[in-house]
């Protein structure tokens, strides 16, 4: 909420001096000592939830290994941002953890029987796998040649591959994984990008301070918006894709939650020419390796402030409902706190979670950066 200053004042610009100090200031690794408790947890996934519960368990002497199929520190913030965003030297400089506390497991994917072993090597499980994968959202003709999920093009560029792009490009969805699929497809030499969406630029799943900026520096980098269609099917000539059939969409009555719906307008679908499509209709959990006791809602771990339906099995990050990569940093820090003492504590209360509970999704830490 914009507020009026005195004249010839205005509030610091603290995300700014952080930022300055960070990229400019000496660098100081963080170095963790602490006396051993003798109890170990396992914590898989190395992303920011992971690597904040870590942190805070190492703190207070508990023997950590840190479990994730990526080769290397940082989660998706080294495979789901392109470098131009998230460069990935800095994470990479500042995501270890000096201490001889802490186990790695890197480039190692669990199955269900290894992560139910899990619990019978360690004093506790923490999961913090994030959202890694493209939502399974099908669409006729997504099986041409020429058509990538989101998710997967930029985990293959931050490898180092170089995706075959097209000269024109579609990008299915206006998040901010299509946002960051748009920009690279520019930086792969495609000559046209356009951003496709079935409602409107107010409408966009990003958050309302920075909507603006964005939607102003991609239109900078020459990428293009077209609001209000709804892609219908992808058709395309010899085994690649050519042309993205839309249907042209408008504003209905509110639904359940009190967004404004969208149903077909009167008009009949349009056709655009392209040679790549990239659709980006949002990330899922990977959850196949959960056991059965585990309960879930609506993709997320079924948890109440961290605690799953399973004793002993913490989660948090995207797949606990918190959003974003500060609020999994956060309720990470958080709830390592609540390990601490289920670790400490002989009578440690454990929440009894039962099927048909919501989960309020939140973003724990809006408090650290502007919202």
């Amino acid at each position: 909420m914009a507020r009026d200053y005195p004249r010839g004042f205005e509030p610091l610009n603290l995300r700014g001096l952080e930022r300055a100090a960070g990229d400019y200031g000496a660098y100081q690794p963080l170095v963790v000592e602490a006396e051993p408790s003798g109890k170990r947890v396992a914590v898989v996934g190395a992303g920011s939830g992971g690597l904040a519960i870590a942190l805070g368990l190492l703190r207070h002497g508990h023997r950590v290994q840190l479990i994730d199929r990526s080769p290397e520190l940082g989660g998706m913030l080294m495979t789901g941002y392109p470098n131009f965003r998230m460069p990935r030297e800095v994470v990479r400089k500042e995501t270890p953890i000096l201490t001889s506390l802490l186990g790695l497991q890197l480039g190692h994917r669990l199955d269900s029987r290894g992560f139910q072993q899990l619990f019978q090597d360690y004093d506790a499980v923490c999961l913090a796998t994030g959202f890694p994968m493209s939502a399974p959202v099908p669409l006729a003709g997504d099986d041409l040649n020429g058509v990538y999920d989101g998710v997967d093009l930029l985990e293959r560029v931050s490898h180092g591959q170089s995706p075959e792009i097209g000269k024109h490009v579609a990008v299915l969805g206006a998040g901010y994984t299509a946002q960051d699929a748009a920009r690279t497809s520019r930086r792969l030499r495609a000559r046209e990008v356009t951003v496709v969406y079935r409602r409107g630029p107010e409408h966009m799943p990003i958050r309302q301070a920075v909507r603006q900026a964005l939607v102003h520096m991609m239109e900078e980098e020459g990428i293009t918006y077209r609001y209000y269609l709804n892609p219908l099917r992808l058709l395309g000539e010899e085994g690649r894709v050519t042309t993205v059939e839309c249907q042209p969409m408008q504003l209905g009555e509110p639904d359940e939650s009190g967004r404004a719906s969208v149903q077909p307008a009167n008009e009949p679908p349009i056709r655009l020419p392209v040679d790549t499509v990239i659709k980006c209709f949002g990330q899922v959990a990977e959850l196949s390796i959960l056991p059965d006791d585990v309960l879930l809602s609506d993709g997320l771990v079924l948890n109440r402030n961290g605690h799953s339906s399973r004793k002993g099995l913490f989660v948090t990050g995207d797949i606990a409902g918190d959003l974003g990569n500060d609020g999994a940093f956060a309720s990470g820090l958080q709830l390592a706190e609540q390990v601490h003492r289920f670790l400490a504590l002989a009578d440690y209360a454990w929440p009894d979670i039962q099927p048909g509970e919501r989960i309020a999704r939140q973003r724990p830490g809006a408090a650290l950066g502007g919202g």
